[in-house]
């Protein structure tokens, strides 16, 4: 029983027993399937299985690729058991004859690119001998049209934007690794390695594209396409150094592989691992007398100097977490230094000192402008009982004694109170009166201390602005007064004057 499966953690064809339904047989796609064909032999297993993708284009599975002309006699150049004038490409790189020459190669003078391989094109064998593994990375490149194929049945049934990404690349990969028989690729390479030391035991099989896939434009017929299939061996018993690998034949490609469709010969070998001497055979031919043998040694080791040490400690990645570390702690304390806060009691003291200087300049400042307030109010009352006054014609301004009849009048006097504009000038206006009253008692303007607490006032020299002159004053007419029924008499308004300027003399 064969079920087509589409989902997406596999495309392929699955077989199964109908008597006990175990999988028997599984075929991995690449692309979608619209439509297949298979063809079974007598047993019912498949030989050949065609897919139909929606593209134009017929994919083709469990094919027997048998080249013409295979194992017929004549001269061989690339070991692919193709006679040379039989074979299309000669030299083993994938790229056929009648283009080699006109492409260019770096083939030594004298003979022709048609019969020297392009080193990067050809198959590509590396293996690294390790402590636990033994690796072998077989590195293979599709022909162009072969490539040019395998990219538009992709693009054109995975991605509808006609771009390959990294994930359409790995599915390729994949199923490509999925239907090679690994079984037989493990055994082809451990009977055609031999080891002068230990033995190799179980391994996996992995691919992965290196070229070719990705990103490469549509309708793009020269790019061709390198797969890596890696094999990976365990040891039965561990390999000491100096150790002799010798590889007797070139392993060819498993049933049902891609690899078929490239080149299998020429070959080129490079030889590494872990603290082991590399060695390289840029080229070799299968032609079934040279055999590739290479020892493997180990890497010798000076004893390091002082100079070696440091560096090699300075360059540890515990060097370097300690680095970061340092760097974190000399950051911080660099913040920390910029954010402290001072803490100068002397400076403080005296900041505080000023604060209550301004303080209390300000509640001075206040409580003049109070006392200005008042004074201002006192003689806007008085000029305004003076207004109501009947006229000087009808008030006695004068007495028969100089002596008795002395004018009481208040002189203004300045305060000593000063503010930053210059002294307060406070004035209270004074009254004649006769000397039939007796003299009023005069007394200076008390100043009421508020019921706050006392401050402290700072003193502040200003100078004191030099007082304005003094208009001068018109002189009164002098005013005739009338009684009736007593007799007249003229009075000497210009004595009356003097007498009062010296009452006012005397009295301050």
């Amino acid at each position: 029983m064969h079920i087509s499966v589409e989902s997406n953690d596999f495309r392929g064809l699955l077989t199964y027993d109908y008597e006990n339904f175990n999988e028997i047989q599984r075929t991995t796609f690449f692309h979608r399937v619209e439509d297949l064909v298979f063809i079974e032999d007598e047993y019912n297993r498949i030989q050949k299985l065609f897919v139909s993708a929606g593209t134009g284009e017929i994919a083709v599975y469990l094919r027997e690729l048998i080249p013409p002309g295979f194992n017929e006699p004549g001269a061989d150049l690339d070991g692919d058991y193709i006679p040379d004038n039989l074979d299309s490409d000669d030299d083993g790189d994938g790229i056929i004859d009648n283009w080699d020459d006109d492409i260019g190669c770096d083939a030594p003078e004298g003979t022709p690119c048609s019969r020297y391989p392009d080193l990067s094109k050809i198959r590509s064998i590396e293996i690294l001998v390790g402590g636990e593994d033994f690796v072998v990375r077989d590195r293979i490149t599709l022909p162009t049209e072969d490539s040019s194929n395998i990219r538009n049945l992709s693009r054109n049934s995975i991605g509808a934007d006609h771009i390959l990404s990294s994930h359409e690349a790995e599915l390729f990969g994949d199923a490509m690794c999925s239907n090679m028989d690994h079984g037989d690729v493990i055994d082809q390479w451990r009977d055609s390695i031999s080891l002068s030391n230990g033995e190799l035991g179980d391994a996996t099989v992995h691919c992965t594209v290196v070229d070719g896939m990705e990103l490469v434009r549509d309708g793009d017929s020269t790019t061709q396409i390198t797969l890596r299939i890696v094999t990976t061996f365990t040891y039965d018993s561990r390999v000491t150094l100096p150790l002799e690998i010798t590889l007797d034949e070139q392993p060819l490609p498993t049933d049902g592989s891609v690899a078929w469709l490239a080149p299998a010969h020429p070959i080129s070998l490079t030889f590494g691992g872990d603290k082991v001497e590399s060695k390289e055979i840029p080229l070799w031919w299968n032609n079934g007398e040279d055999i590739a043998s290479v020892t493997i040694n180990q890497v010798s080791v000076k004893n390091p100097t002082v100079i070696d040490k440091a560096f090699e400690w300075a360059f540890h990645p515990i060097a370097f977490v300690l680095y970061l570390g340092m760097i974190t702690v000399i950051c911080l304390a660099i913040l920390r230094r910029m954010n402290r806060i001072d803490f100068d009691l002397e400076v403080e003291e005296e900041e505080f000192e000023e604060i209550d200087e301004d303080i209390e300049e300000e509640l001075d400042e206040e409580y003049i402008d109070e006392i200005i307030q008042e004074d201002y109010l006192d003689e806007e009352i008085e000029d305004s009982a003076a207004a109501k006054t009947p006229p000087v014609s009808k008030r006695k301004m004068y007495t028969t004694s100089t002596e008795s009849t002395q004018l009481v009048k208040k002189k203004r006097v300045s305060s000593s109170d000063l503010n930053k504009d210059g002294p307060i000038m406070k004035t209270k206006r004074k009254r004649l009166v006769s000397d039939e009253e007796a003299p009023p008692l005069v007394a200076k303007k008390k100043v009421v201390a508020p019921s706050e607490p006392v401050i402290r006032k700072r003193k502040v020299k200003v100078q004191q602005e030099e007082p304005e002159p003094e208009k001068k004053k018109k002189k009164r007419k002098s005013v005739k007064r009338k009684n009736k029924g007593e007799s007249k008499k003229k009075i000497d308004e210009d004595k009356l004057q003097e007498n009062l300027v010296s009452d006012f003399l005397n009295k301050d």
